[in-house]
């Protein structure tokens, strides 16, 4: 009899590692199916003793332990990968267990490969991180070559995407000529592809390209030697559940683990890579694009002179005059609409001006009253609240309101205005699946005169090559309790500007917010030494690292768990607050980024109940 201590594979397991009986030993680094609770699941083997040897401490342990069934144990892992996640659970603040869940794909769990996988002892290369700050088609032409010199040399290649959408339009841009080489994993494949594609990339004698989404890092081979993060600035790297993990980041780990080198790249990178630049911890791959070029007309169009006796106005006259030619033309245009849905924006009906926040010039979004909050103004960029306004400060106007750019407003006004113009729409209320989304495009591209409404969610399924291309508002955009939203408005604007070949038109109310203008004028340079400083005076990534903590539940249970986390982080002084909209409370911890990962602070953060949820470095704080 032996005694197995395993890592369960999963979440909302509180311990990291869990021990049972089992008949037969179980090798170190094999993973097998253990009893957690009700259920049946997959975990890492860390340890297997014989109870003789164990003896003391099986009967001090002061329960039972459960006894796992014969079964046969599978290597699955590499032992680099198996570095990266402890690594990255410790940054995260999670168990090895629920950072190897979001990495690992549930198909390879469910049914381990029984065919040998690789672990040759791995090479002793120095980690090496590098930046491509370049328009797509450079960075394409740059991974290209990059590919290809890895696979010369006998190395594995990975290019990391944000979406489904990215993997497979880009696995078969990268895959034309090496087609027997390259393989695609994302979340959207059936578990028995995901299987053969699995076991080709295992058992392949040659070095192999691999283009995948973030749930599938722990692709077994052993012989990576350059690693992709593609789209770098995506917000779709992070993970909106439990565990809240940013994929970037893991990658970085497997590339330091694999002693690979790691390649950043995007039109507008995030402004943390952008100062791993500045810094010297990173280099540039190729010379960083920092004043992007468009042959694409580009005009701001302040939409406070636009609105009449009917009030607020939706898209300005150049707009509506430029999509009325465009049959003639034989030409396209898309719409971006900042959000779906209601996004309000307090203007004064006067004079048109957008209230904006004191303290950073960010335009202010109303909060309606609460049990513990009135009706305020709040700047989802620097944290500032202040009463509603009762008059404008621009002009004195008494006579303020909410209004919001929304979808279908536009399309309304479009179907109003052009009835005869053949409109399309590209948004989640109305496209579910990938396919309907390129099949809309495709049909709005073959449609001279067609007119697409989209959010920012179209931007990966468009044509590098736009005819012309509205903004027809981002103001609702800034009230968006997001950190980085000034960076994902600066890339969506950018890419947007550069697919533009005709016109690229801005409809905004706060045309001297100096974001819109470097973003007209392709400034780069000027966008990021603004962001840094921003980020640097307000305690923001990367100078800090925020680690957020939040509980929802019963009254008793929030109480106990609020006192809890006053008296064990009292020596962090986290900042304690009601949840927004959802209820409950959250706290938030912050500290110097390298303090981070902190061993007293990270074990105090592990022994917290289920209850409590944990983010680092979230996009909101609030």
């Amino acid at each position: 009899m032996h005694v197995v201590t395993a890592i369960p594979i999963g979440r909302g397991i509180g311990a990291d590692s869990l021990s049972y009986f089992s008949k037969d030993p179980m090798p170190v680094g094999t993973v097998i199916r253990v009893p957690v609770r009700s259920r049946n699941m997959p975990a890492l083997v860390l340890s297997s003793v014989s109870v003789s040897e164990e003896k003391l401490g099986v009967k001090g342990a002061g329960f039972a332990l459960k006894k796992i069934p014969p079964q046969t144990p599978h290597r699955i892992f590499t032992g680099a990968f198996m570095d990266a996640v402890a690594i990255s659970a410790d940054f995260h603040a999670c168990t090895t267990g629920a950072m190897m869940s979001a990495l690992v794909p549930q198909a390879i769990l469910e049914k381990p490969p029984t065919y040998a996988i690789p672990d040759t002892v791995r090479r002793n290369f120095l980690f090496e991180e590098s930046v491509v700050q370049a328009p797509h088609d450079e960075r394409i032409s740059y991974y290209r070559s990059s590919i290809r010199e890895s696979l010369a040399r006998g190395e594995s290649v990975l290019v990391v995407v944000p979406t489904i959408w990215h993997a497979v339009s880009l696995g078969a841009l990268f895959a034309r000529g090496i087609e027997h080489r390259t393989s695609v994993l994302h979340g959207g494949m059936t578990p028995k592809t995901v299987r053969e594609e699995w076991e080709h990339i295992a058992t392949s004698p040659e070095p192999v390209l691999v283009v995948l989404t973030g749930g599938f890092l722990s692709v077994p081979r052993s012989d990576i030697g350059t690693i992709i993060i593609e789209n770098e600035a995506s917000e779709h790297y992070a993970r909106r559940e439990r565990p809240f993990v940013d994929i970037r980041g893991a990658t970085r780990e497997c590339a330091r683990a694999y002693g690979a080198r790691l390649i950043n790249g995007d039109t507008i990178v995030s402004a943390e890579t952008y100062a791993l630049l500045k810094q010297g911890d990173a280099t540039p791959a190729v010379r960083p694009v920092l004043h992007l070029l468009s042959p694409a007309t580009t005009r701001i169009v302040d939409m406070r002179t636009h609105d009449d006796e009917k009030g607020f106005s939706l898209l300005s006259d150049e707009v509506l005059a430029m999509a009325e030619h465009l049959a003639n033309d034989n030409s396209t245009l898309f719409v971006l609409v900042g959000q779906r849905g209601l996004a309000s924006t307090v203007l004064c009906r006067e004079c048109g001006s957008v209230i904006t926040c004191a303290t950073c010039g960010d335009p202010l979004t109303i909060h309606e009253k609460t049990e513990t909050v009135n009706r305020h103004m709040a700047c989802h960029r620097c944290g500032t609240r202040e009463a509603a306004p009762q008059k404008c400060a621009h002009c004195g106007s008494w006579n303020l309101g909410m209004f919001g750019v929304t979808t279908d407003g536009v399309v309304e006004m479009l179907n109003r205005e052009l009835p005869a113009t053949p409109l399309f729409r590209l948004e989640s209320d109305h496209v579910k699946t990938h396919r309907e989304a390129a099949s809309v495009v495709r049909e709005w591209t073959k449609t001279p005169g067609g007119i697409l409404v989209g959010t920012a969610m179209a931007l990966p399924y468009l044509p590098q090559e736009i005819p012309h291309v509205a903004v027809a508002s981002i103001d609702a955009l800034f009230g968006v309790p997001d950190f980085r939203i000034h960076e994902k408005i600066m890339g969506m604007l950018t890419e947007l500007r550069l697919r533009a070949k005709g016109f690229f038109i801005i409809q905004t109310r706060a045309p001297e917010l100096s974001l819109v203008q470097y973003a007209a004028e392709g400034n780069a340079e000027g966008f990021y030494t603004d962001e840094l400083i921003t980020r640097k005076d307000l305690e923001y990534p990367p100078y800090v690292v925020h680690i957020l903590l939040g509980a929802r539940g019963t009254a008793n249970a929030e109480q106990g768990v609020r006192a809890q986390v006053e008296e064990t982080f009292a020596d962090w002084n986290p900042k304690i607050f009601s949840a927004r909209g959802s209820g409950g409370f959250r706290a938030l911890i912050t500290l110097p980024a390298h303090e981070w990962p902190h061993p007293e602070l990270l074990a105090h953060l592990r022994a917290l109940p289920p209850i409590v949820s944990i983010a680092v470095n979230p996009r909101s704080v609030v």
